[in-house]
């Protein structure tokens, strides 16, 4: 067996001003600390008695599993215990992985355990919990640019591999794909919205990046969809913002400025509690979920490079919601609406839900109305996710697209409005695409054809841009074309 190295990921530095600058990763280093490992708690505990017979400077960093890491640092809290999470292979459902792998990541920040070890991603929200608590994360991935870019990405300051030599050339062309224009396959992206500016002959290109540049938001451009500048910033949160990630940002042209709408979701803070609106008192959402604020703002800009000025100094959706994913729609009349979601944390199934826009779109006035639920369509599932609605400029009909977990997965979901208005009613429901991949909008290109854009696969770290054309039928709805196997 080959001796097991590490590799050092260093933290990710931004440099932003006033104006858009690219985003500058900086080169890893090769290097880490040493491990002694044990695979039970009998073996963990006489590994540490003999490193704590060792001097202070050359005792070794003791990594087992659950049971033996926690007895590890309860009996020796002086030394560094590594916690390594369980295999995926013991657990067959994706959803069972997830709640076993947040578990321990939780059991390790309650017991400030000093390294956590996974071989298979954990949530975005997780991923900042552990980064929170100064819990150094290690990833156990294949030697491959793909997931050692998902190791980058989910926050990894080490990956353990048996191939050093190998790794250090890939993380030279991962680090050349971060500063340079890159293609398709080539970078990580969640909540894709593509805004084309056919005078400028660009494709604008927004999304939730990864959780280390949770403070803001970028764009990509490009000229033909398959290659894309390098990230810059185009709006960075204040520091009097208490934020702890930025998510599915879209800019919407509107009477002459471009307007940024993004989920800023906030860190948990006791003078403001955000109460369960559930109808089951019992319920509660998963520790990595918890009930904390969250909602859409609005920014205004001249272009769409921005930078990007905040229209209010809170959300546009009500301040006691957990609400996220909010989107434009102007009704026929030229008044502006918002679509968003309500999250299913704090209502226990998510709701899709509309209010009206002030004039100049600095936030919701009037009622706020549901217009359905997560349940309302394609089984029971809870979530409700990124709605984006289409106007067909030739027969007026107004289409929403929006995301759920359905059987085949994260799918995108179609649905119209009866009267054309973003009040709706809501009705006709159809699968637009099943297949582990959505958060999808619409968007015409310079040739003139339709295009769904998502992200695809649901896949922590791995997900990638993915392009699919797309007609209106008869009756004015939304259809993927069926490609050619």
């Amino acid at each position: 067996m080959k001796k097991l190295f590490a590799i050092m990921f260093c933290s990710v530095a931004f440099v932003t001003s006033s104006k858009a600058q690219a985003v500058k990763y900086p080169v890893p280093e090769v290097g880490g600390p040493d491990f002694v490992r044990a695979d039970s708690e009998a073996s963990a505990l006489a590994a540490a008695e003999s490193e704590m017979s060792r001097p202070v400077e050359k005792r070794r960093i003791v990594a087992a599993p659950k049971a033996g890491a926690l007895a590890v640092k309860r009996k020796f809290p002086q030394l560094k215990v590594c916690l390594v999470t369980t295999s995926a292979s013991l657990v067959n459902e994706q959803y069972d992985v997830r709640e076993v792998r947040d578990a321990e990541a939780f059991s390790a920040i309650a017991a400030n355990i000093d390294y956590i070890e996974f071989d298979r991603d954990f949530p975005d929200s997780v991923a900042v919990a552990l980064h929170d608590a100064g819990v150094k994360t290690i990833s156990r991935c294949r030697c491959t640019i793909a997931d050692l870019q998902c190791a980058t990405e989910l926050g990894a300051k080490y990956v353990v591999t048996e191939h050093p030599g190998k790794t250090r050339q890939l993380l030279a062309g991962l680090v050349k794909r971060q500063t340079g224009t890159v293609t398709n396959g080539e970078f990580r992206i969640r909540d894709p919205f593509i805004l084309p500016v056919k005078e400028k002959g660009l494709y604008y290109l927004y999304g939730t990046v990864p959780w280390n540049v949770a403070r803001g938001v970028e764009v990509r451009t490009s000229t033909d969809l398959v290659h894309w500048s390098a990230p810059h910033r185009v709006m960075t949160m204040p520091s009097s913002i208490n934020v702890k990630r930025i998510c599915a940002p879209e800019v919407h042209f509107h009477k002459g400025k471009y307007y940024l709408f993004a989920t800023a979701i906030l860190y948990p803070d006791p003078n403001h509690p955000i109460r369960s609106m559930a109808k089951d008192p019992s319920f509660e959402p998963p520790r990595c979920y918890p009930l904390t604020r969250s909602g859409t703002w609005i920014w205004r800009a001249d272009s769409p490079e921005g930078p990007f000025e905040e229209l209010s100094d809170m959300s546009a959706t009500p301040h006691e919601f957990m609400a996220l994913d909010g989107t434009l729609v102007v009704d026929p009349d030229g008044s502006p609406w918002m679509v968003y979601c309500h999250e299913w944390t704090q209502m226990q199934v998510g709701r899709m839900e509309v209010g009206r826009l002030k004039d100049d779109l600095s936030g919701l006035t009037g009622p706020i109305k549901e217009i359905f639920r997560a349940d309302s369509a394609f089984g029971s599932n809870y979530v409700t996710d990124g709605p984006f609605c289409y106007r067909s400029p030739k027969t007026g009909k107004l289409s929403m697209l929006w995301s759920k977990f359905c059987d085949s997965g994260y799918s995108v979901i179609s649905c119209s409005s009866e009267t054309g208005r973003a009040e709706g009613p809501w009705g006709d429901f159809r699968i637009v695409f099943a297949g582990n991949g959505g958060h999808g909008m619409v968007f015409q290109t310079f040739e003139g054809e339709l295009k769904l854009v998502m992200h695809k696969p649901e896949i922590r770290g791995h997900e990638r841009l993915a392009f699919f054309p797309i007609v209106e039928t008869e009756d004015g709805g939304l259809s993927v074309v069926q490609r050619n196997p």
